[in-house]
């Protein structure tokens, strides 16, 4: 389905023809647009967070606090 999305785009964005594609592209590019937005980065870690199922692990949690 990811390939398929970045074939469908090759006409109008040629570049990604040779671009390895995959969905963590996509989570990323969300992201970024989303702070560029200027969306709080702790709201889009929330939300990363919240779509992958996955925690950060007590050892960067402990970093992020400082």
């Amino acid at each position: 389905m990811v390939r398929r999305a970045a074939n469908e785009a090759v006409p109008t964005k040629p570049t990604l023809a040779d671009e390895p594609i995959s969905p963590h592209i996509f989570r990323h590019s969300l992201a970024m647009k989303l702070l560029q937005s200027g969306v709080d980065l702790s709201t889009i870690q929330a939300l990363a967070r919240a779509r992958t199922g996955r925690h950060d692990p007590p050892q960067c949690r402990s970093g992020m606090s400082r």
